[in-house]
Order: C-alpha cells, then structure tokens, then sequence
C-alpha cells in the first residue's frame, strides 16, 4: 500500500514537473568563431639613467572565439569573447621606433563583454557595432628577458580596457559569415618595471570567420 502510494505520488509530481519545464525557454545561441591578423601595437620603456628603449609588437594571426544571445533589447545582443595572438616583441634604443630586432614572442589574451548593436540591413549585409568592456592580458615571456640580459625586463599584467569594433554578416545558408575590426582603448598606466616605466600602447585586430547557431 505504501509503495502504491509512493510511486502514485511521483507519477503526479512528474506530471505536475513536465509542463513547466516545457515553459522554460532556453534564448537562442549563436557561436562566434574567427581568424585574422593583429595590427602592430606600441609600447615605450623608459630607463631611469640610461636612455630610452623602444618595444614595440609586431603584426601577429589571431583567434577569436565567442558566444551571443539575446539581451532582451530589440536589436541589441550580448557576446562574451575571447581573443589570443602570439606577436613579436622588436627592442630598439632611442626615442625612433620602427624595424627593431624581433627578440621574443609575446603572449596576449584577452576577455571580452560586448553589446552588439545591429544596424538597418544594406542590401544583403547585416551591418553590426560592438561597444563593451575587456581585460587584456600581456605576457611577455620575463624568463627570457632575464637570460638574455636584455635592458630592461617588462613585467606581465593585466589591463582593464574598453572594447570597440564593427562588422558586416552575410547569410550563407545555415550560418553567417562575418568580417569585422576593433580595437581596445585603454589609461596610459605607467607600470613599474624593476625601476623603469612601461606604458601600454593599443591592439588593434581584423577578423573573419563563422557565426553558428546552437539552438533557434
């Protein structure tokens, strides 16, 4: 009688269960995923006493890989991206840069929280702006910068900065294809690096790739 009454009682939570789980709505997912080339960024280390260095970043592929779903605004989508590129770093002495020895690779990274504001279509393009948030992370390898002896020796960091950009979506069946650029604007921070000053230039990237829905 007790087991009657038990499995009675399951089958009607379940029965109670089944349509409000049919109520909840997973929002549509779309994947971002796309290649492209990083432009060259600058950066400048001052020594205390024995001049100046130029470092600067060299043109470098990147990745880019992201999420987006609606935000509930008509016409607005949120995407949370990442990014990473392996550029160059080129040192050079004196206050000109441009064509310095290239001496290590630099890891970057970065995170991304973006509005994506779609734009009245033009003809068979979806025009789109990007405006959000981002933490670029710098790795530049100090290991190296140690065993070489070089001048000075940068010091990883992370950098909140805010994140622009813009693009043009093509329909391509299924999927849409997409190109777009932006770039990340951030304070000159003046990082203290073993008694030298390193200020942080901007990254810029252009990108194409693949916009794929997970779920309509």
């Amino acid at each position: 009688m007790k087991r009657n009454l038990v499995l009675a009682t399951l089958l009607a939570l379940a029965a109670t269960a089944a349509p409000a789980a049919a109520q909840i709505r997973i929002p549509p997912v779309t994947l971002i995923a796309g290649v492209g080339k990083a432009a060259e960024a600058n950066y400048a280390a001052y020594l205390n006493e024995s001049g100046m260095y130029q470092l600067e970043h060299g043109s470098s592929p990147v990745v880019q890989l992201g999420l987006e779903t609606p935000s509930g605004i008509r016409g607005v989508d949120v995407r949370l991206g990442v990014t990473s590129w392996k550029p160059m770093a080129r040192l050079e002495e004196g206050s000109t840069s441009g064509g310095g020895q290239g001496i290590s690779r630099t890891r970057m990274k970065t995170l991304t929280l973006d509005a994506n504001v779609h734009l009245p279509r033009v003809l068979d393009a979806h025009p789109y702006l990007l405006a959000g948030g981002a933490l670029v992370r710098s790795d530049f390898n100090e290991t190296y910068y140690h065993d070489s002896n070089q001048p000075f020796t940068p010091s990883d960091h992370t950098t909140p900065a805010l994140h622009l950009g813009g693009g043009i979506a093509w329909n391509v069946g299924r999927y849409d294809l997409f190109v777009e650029g932006s770039t990340y604007i951030s304070a000159h921070h003046q990082y203290a690096v073993e008694g030298y000053k390193l200020k942080a230039g901007g990254n810029a990237s252009l990108t194409a790739g693949f916009r794929i829905p997970l779920k309509r």
